[in-house]
């Protein structure tokens, strides 16, 4: 189990993939890289989704 305070690390580096043009493979693999499980990793994409900043989708990586 992942301590908070690591998911919000893990959830700010995500946040600066996607401003870069990761999409959603490359920060599930970033989240697999780091040895988060699934249910970690969801509910980190799920916070994602949530931003109000995130309102375009996943774009492709440049």
């Amino acid at each position: 189990m992942t301590s908070e305070f690591v998911k919000k690390i893990h959830l700010e580096t995500a946040q600066r993939y996607q401003a870069q043009g990761y999409n959603r493979d490359a920060l599930i693999s970033h989240f697999r890289k780091v040895a988060l499980d699934a249910d970690e990793i969801n509910e980190l994409l799920d916070a994602l989704e949530q931003q109000p900043w995130a309102e375009q989708p996943f774009r492709a990586r440049r």
